[in-house]
């Protein structure tokens, strides 16, 4: 296995990866609604801070860290640019079949980035964002799981925020997720505030980059 950045030609593989990965989306009925929530804007925007793991012969990714470097800009330009075409989406889906928005949980697309934290806690989060910029995504394709490639794409970006000099780096982990919680726990990443979407408890957990 090699990792190395996000390219063009990932796409696809970068589709996969988001759908699979996520166990609550296998039977999902729109995998693109999917992508274009939580990979699209980065595919076109961030791949430079962006990586994935492929394999040594035919170079295909089959697991990725997404990054923004500025959570507040990615939070604008995702709400401004994106957030619009994926409710016309939602619509003509709940057009379609009525019901399958609560069905598949996907009314939280409804949400705007950050609007229920910033709603709640301005103050707090903008700290937050001011002390911990970047924020990541980390999927890995169901067959590649439990084989430290989470790691690989871990370290491969703290070391590439750190050449950036970007201050530090946060996201948020369902309070349920014992094994991710732990994960990043090992890497120093500290519990900073918890926030309830969708009715659940989420951790915003940080971690400083630069000294």
């Amino acid at each position: 296995m090699k990792v190395r950045n996000l390219m063009e030609k990932d796409e696809t593989a970068l589709k996969e990866i988001i759908h699979l990965a996520n166990p609550h989306s296998l039977n999902h009925p729109q995998p693109d609604l999917i992508y274009k929530r939580w990979g699209e804007y980065y595919f076109q925007n961030c791949r430079d801070h962006c990586f994935v793991v492929a394999e040594e012969t035919r170079d295909r990714a089959v697991g990725v860290i997404l990054c923004a470097p500025d959570t507040r800009s990615y939070q604008k330009d995702f709400n401004q640019n994106y957030y619009p075409s994926l409710q016309r989406d939602l619509d003509e889906l709940d057009r379609r079949i009525p019901g399958i928005l609560k069905e598949f949980e996907l009314e939280y697309y409804r949400k705007k980035e950050a609007q229920v934290q910033d709603w709640l806690h301005p103050v707090l989060v903008r700290k937050i964002y001011r002390e911990y910029p970047a924020h990541l995504h980390i999927n890995i394709h169901p067959e590649y799981q439990r084989q430290g490639l989470g790691h690989l794409l871990v370290d491969q970006l703290l070391t590439h925020l750190k050449e950036q000099g970007i201050s530090g780096l946060h996201l948020i982990v369902s309070s349920d997720n014992q094994k991710g919680i732990s994960f990043y726990k090992k890497y120093g990443f500290r519990s900073l505030f918890e926030i309830r979407p969708r009715g659940k408890t989420g951790i915003i957990y940080g971690l400083k980059t630069t000294h």
